[in-house]
């Protein structure tokens, strides 16, 4: 019975370590969609603040992170995200004074 189970586990090694790849590609993409989707639903409570310094921030943040020409063009017309929660507000909220973020995060991004 031992024997069986060593052989078994031995197996299940095997077959992780020749497959890892494809365990690592549904790892990413499983995380590329919940980020899309927590980007999406940034950028709609974005719109609803009508404040221009955070609009500025924002934008220019997720261009840093290449995600944002992917979250226009994935925006859906008629639907609207779940709310976010206030914690995750108060967060973007207090982003940097516009200052800080145009030496540190405005200057480094290559122009739209």
């Amino acid at each position: 019975m031992c024997l069986i189970v060593c052989v078994y586990f031995i197996l299940f090694c095997v077959h992780l370590w020749l497959n890892w790849i494809f365990y690592v590609k549904i790892i990413c993409r499983l995380y590329v969609s919940v980020m899309k989707d927590y980007l999406r639903a940034v950028i709609w409570r974005m719109k609803a603040f009508q404040n221009l310094l955070l609009n500025f921030a924002v934008i220019f943040y997720l261009h840093r992170l290449n995600y944002l020409h992917k979250i226009i063009n994935s925006l859906p017309t008629a639907t609207s995200p779940s709310p976010l929660p206030n914690s995750l507000l108060i967060q973007i909220e207090q982003l940097p004074s516009l200052e800080f973020f145009y030496k540190n995060y405005y200057l480094p991004v290559l122009p739209l």
